[in-house]
C-alpha cells in the first residue's frame, strides 16, 4: 500500500514538474528582419548582421541571403542594437531598435563603400513602422471599464 502511495506520489511530482517546464519555456517574442543594400540600392548577400540586447548583452548573429534579407528570430521584447558590416563597406549601426511582442520589426541597412575600420552609426533614426500586419492591439485596464457608460459595470458584460 506504501509503495503505490509513493509511486503515485512520484507520478505526480513528475508530472506537475513537468508541465512548470513546459510553461516557462512561453514569453513575449519577437523578431527583427530586413534588408542589407548598397549607397545604389542593390542588395547585399552574405553581411554579417549582429543583433545585441542592450538589456542582457546577448547577442545574435545571422548572414543575410543572396536577396540581401535577413531574419533574426525569437527575440524577447526590448532594446536592441543592430550592426551590420561587409568587407569593403563602412560597418552599419543601427542604435535603440524597438521590439514588441507579436509585431516584428524591420529595418533597411544601407552599407556604403569603404573599409571596416569605417562605421556608420544611426543615431536618430526614423520611428520604426510595422509593415507585416494591419493589426492594432490595446489591453484594455479595469478603471478604462468602468468609465464605459454601460448599464452594468461587470468586465464579464463587457
Amino acid at each position: 500500500m506504501k509503495q503505490q502511495a509513493m509511486r503515485l506520489v512520484l507520478a505526480l511530482s513528475l508530472i506537475f514538474g513537468l508541465s512548470a517546464a513546459a510553461f516557462a519555456q512561453g514569453g513575449a517574442t519577437s523578431s527583427i528582419s530586413g534588408v542589407v543594400v548598397d549607397a545604389t540600392g542593390g542588395v547585399v548577400p552574405g553581411a554579417t548582421v549582429t543583433v545585441k540586447n542592450e538589456a542582457t548583452n546577448a547577442t545574435f548573429e545571422v548572414v543575410s541571403g543572396s536577396n540581401g534579407a535577413f531574419t533574426v528570430p525569437s527575440l524577447t521584447v526590448g532594446s536592441y542594437t543592430v550592426s551590420v558590416q561587409l568587407q569593403g563597406f563602412k560597418t552599419f549601426v543601427a542604435k535603440e531598435v524597438r521590439v514588441t511582442a507579436g509585431a516584428p520589426t524591420s529595418i533597411k541597412a544601407t552599407l556604403e563603400v569603404g573599409g571596416l575600420e569605417q562605421t556608420v552609426t544611426v543615431e536618430a533614426a526614423a520611428a520604426m513602422v510595422q509593415t507585416t500586419g494591419s493589426s492594432v492591439a490595446k489591453t484594455i485596464d479595469l478603471k478604462q471599464i468602468s468609465n464605459l457608460p454601460l448599464a452594468s459595470r461587470n468586465a464579464i458584460d463587457f
